[in-house]
């Protein structure tokens, strides 16, 4: 995620509790946050300008182990 303001690159693995080190996928919704699609799971980042703040969607919370793809450009979700 790159940072304007700041002129700043973050990058997030594993490490940081992302479910997964690979993305299959991201985008904005209608509320400005930005939505991030792995294998193992969501991310969703609800404040843009405060990157180290997310919430994270895996096993752990109840998801199953597959590949998360948006449906359309509604936040619906399936199994890829």
């Amino acid at each position: 995620m790159f940072d304007e303001d700041d002129k700043k690159l973050y990058n997030f693995t594993t490490d940081h509790s992302f479910p997964s080190n690979a993305v299959n996928y991201m985008m904005e919704d209608s509320r400005k946050r930005i939505l991030v699609a792995t294998r193992e799971g969501i991310i969703i980042f609800k404040d843009v300008s405060q990157p180290n703040i997310f919430v994270s969607f895996g096993a752990k919370e109840g998801l199953e182990k597959h590949r998360y793809v948006p449906y359309r450009k509604t936040m619906t979700a399936i199994y890829g």
